[in-house]
Formats: C-alpha cells, sequence, structure tokens
C-alpha cells in the first residue's frame, strides 16, 4: 500500500471511531436529570401540554419524516404503543424543528406508517432542553419526572420493551 493510501485510511478509520466514541458518549447523558415538561402544538392544531401526563410513564421519539433511521423505529414504536396502551404509558412522536412539514403533511405521515400516538410540532427551545443533537433520539421520563433514559439512534423492540417494563415495576 502506497502512503497516501494509508494516510487517507488512516483518518477515514480515525473519524470512524471518533463518531463511534461520541455517539457513545451521548447514550444517556441526562440520566437522573429532572424532565422539562412543555407545552407543544401537535398535528391537529391542538395544545398539548405534557405536565399534565406528570407521573406516568413518558416515551418521546425526537424523529423527522424526512429520516430513514427514523422510519425504520415508528413500526416498533408503534407495536410497543399498543401493547403498553394503558393509562401508566403515552407515546409521542416530536417531530423535528428543523424541518417542519406542517399538520396536512404529518397526518398523511402518520396514516401512511400506522402512527396512532400523538405527534407534536418539536420547538427549539424543546430541542434544546432535551439536547437533541441527531435524529432519532428517545427520552424517556420515569414517574418521578426524571430522565430515566436519553438514547440517539435506532433501538430494537426488545430493548425498549425491556426497558419500559422495567420502569413499570
Amino acid at each position: 500500500m502506497k502512503a497516501k493510501e494509508l494516510v487517507k485510511n488512516g483518518i477515514f478509520y480515525g473519524l470512524g471511531i471518533f463518531v463511534l466514541v461520541m455517539f457513545l458518549l451521548n447514550q444517556n447523558k441526562m440520566k437522573g436529570e429532572n424532565a422539562y415538561f412543555f407545552k407543544a402544538i401537535d398535528s391537529n392544531a391542538v395544545e398539548f401540554n405534557l405536565k399534565s401526563y406528570e407521573g406516568k410513564i413518558i416515551v418521546m421519539d425526537f424523529f423527522g419524516t424526512w429520516c430513514p433511521p427514523c422510519i425504520k423505529m415508528i413500526p416498533s414504536f408503534v407495536e410497543l404503543s399498543k401493547e403498553f396502551n394503558q393509562n401508566d404509558v403515552i407515546f409521542l412522536g416530536i417531530h423535528s424543528v428543523g424541518n417542519d412539514p406542517g399538520n396536512s403533511y404529518l397526518k398523511a405521515f402518520a396514516t401512511k406508517y400506522k402512527i396512532d400516538y400523538k405527534i407534536l410540532h418539536g420547538t427549539p427551545d424543546i430541542e434544546k432542553k432535551y439536547q437533541i443533537e441527531s435524529f432519532p433520539t428517545l427520552v424517556i421520563i420515569d414517574r418521578e419526572g426524571k430522565i430515566a433514559h436519553h438514547m440517539s439512534g435506532i433501538h430494537g423492540k426488545k430493548q425498549l420493551h425491556k426497558i419500559i417494563t422495567n420502569l413499570l415495576e
């Protein structure tokens, strides 16, 4: 291998390792912090107040309709929302503030992907308070109003099921 290729490969792999380390460091970075109870507008143009769900387990999926990994997670999120369809757990989709497609598009998107939980319009304040740096990001709030999990990237249904089940115990 030529010296140029070695340098190029070293930079490429070094960058990959850096990205992986940064990803791992950002997992559960807010664990144990108090949740931010916000107001937002849902896809039906109705004000939603997260505070009214205090004392319940709140599972928030920060996503974008333009985001392939976000779309890949939706079926698991829908299945879990049906499975835990009870008074103790609420599921929310919070759309990226950077690319808000409007209510009619979000409703059509929800229909296409069979989303039966509320979709909220994100705001810069919500994304800042929850330190949303990439999509998808899941934030799970426990019954005491503390952040139990803050996870970037795709997560499996089994992993999320276990987290929610443990919080219900």
